[in-house]
């Protein structure tokens, strides 16, 4: 089943697909999303970016145990540049 998240805005919808295949723990990851979502529509953020950033953030947050290791700016970056070069 393929998994996304949906921003809705002045009734039109902006979707993003997730892009990590498989996790390692999904504690957190919704603070995660939450967290870059948030701070992405506080400096208004294209409204299409915010949902794709958000599940590249928290999917990256779900490939460590037990909220081990945190999701720096450079590694979020490369990650979407991959996506994006992909």
């Amino acid at each position: 089943m393929p998994r996304s998240s949906s921003l809705f805005y002045n009734n039109k919808e902006f979707s993003s697909p997730t892009f990590i295949p498989r996790t390692v723990d999904t504690t957190g990851c919704g603070d995660a999303y939450y967290a870059i979502t948030s701070l992405l529509i506080l400096v208004k953020a294209e409204l299409n970016l915010i949902p794709f950033i958000g599940n590249v953030y928290a999917g990256m947050h779900s490939q460590y145990f037990g909220n081990k290791q945190i999701t720096d700016k450079v590694a979020l970056l490369k990650y979407i540049r991959s996506l994006l070069n992909f």
